[in-house]
C-alpha cells in the first residue's frame, strides 16, 4: 500500500478519480424546479386537487316522515366536477342537526334515486327502500372515478330546532387524487332546515320542528 506522510495524494490517486462518473451539478436543481412547476400547475387547476361534488347546478328534494319526526332526508341531484378520481368521505354536521347516514349514488342508481324522490314519502324505511340500491351500496365514503351525474342523500337527525339556521350550506369532506383532504360547500337545500321553512299549513307529513 502506498502512503504519503505529508498529506499529498499518493501516486496513481488521480487515475482513480477519473473512473468516477462526472457530477451532474444541475440535475438536482432541475428535478426540484420541475416538481415545483407541476405542483403549481396542479394547484392552479381546481378540478385536479380541489374537486367538487356540487357544481352549483342541480335540484334538491327534502323528505320528512310521520314515523320518524326528527329525521329529514335531503337528496341533491347534480353533476360532479373533476378531471381525476376523488373520494367523498363524509358530510359534516350542521348547527342543530347531525348526520345519521349519507350515500353517494352514480349511474343507474342515481337515476333510480332521482325518480324515487318524486314520489310522496311514506315511512322512512319505505322511502329509503325506494331510493337506495337493493345491494346496500353507496354508503360514504365513496370513490368517484370521474365527474358525472350523482345523487347525494343525507339523512339528518334534528336535535335542536332552535339552533337550526335558515340557509345553512352543509360541507362535504373530500379526498383528492393525491390523498389530501379538502372540503366542498354544498347547496343550501342539502341542509335539513329546508324542511322547516315555508311548509304549507295542513301538510300531511310531520316536520321535525313546529312551524314558526
Amino acid at each position: 500500500m502506498t502512503s504519503s506522510r505529508d498529506g499529498s495524494a499518493p501516486d496513481g490517486a488521480g487515475s482513480l478519480e477519473q473512473l468516477l462518473p462526472p457530477r451532474r451539478r444541475g440535475a438536482g436543481a432541475t428535478v426540484a424546479v420541475v416538481a415545483v412547476a407541476v405542483l403549481l400547475a396542479a394547484w392552479a387547476s381546481p378540478q385536479l386537487l380541489r374537486p367538487s361534488v356540487w357544481d352549483g347546478t342541480g335540484a334538491g328534494v327534502v323528505a320528512t316522515f310521520t314515523d320518524a319526526p326528527s329525521r329529514v332526508l335531503t337528496t341533491t341531484l347534480t353533476d360532479t366536477e373533476s378531471w381525476t378520481p376523488f373520494t367523498v368521505v363524509d358530510v359534516e354536521d350542521v348547527p342543530g342537526a347531525r348526520v345519521v347516514d349519507a350515500w353517494l349514488l352514480t349511474g343507474a342508481d342515481a337515476e333510480v334515486a332521482g325518480r324515487g324522490v318524486a314520489e310522496a314519502p311514506t315511512t322512512l324505511d319505505d322511502h329509503l327502500g325506494r331510493v337506495l340500491p337493493a345491494s346496500g351500496a353507496g354508503h360514504l365514503p365513496q370513490r368517484l372515478a370521474s365527474g358525472g351525474p350523482v345523487a347525494l342523500l343525507v339523512l339528518w337527525d334534528v336535535e335542536d330546532c332552535g339552533a337550526l339556521v335558515e340557509g345553512t350550506e352543509p360541507v362535504a369532506e373530500l379526498r383528492n387524487v393525491v390523498g389530501a383532504r379538502t372540503t366542498d360547500t354544498l347547496a343550501d337545500f342539502s341542509a335539513p332546515d329546508v324542511a322547516l321553512v315555508g311548509a304549507p299549513e295542513g301538510e300531511a307529513t310531520a316536520l321535525a320542528c313546529p312551524r314558526g
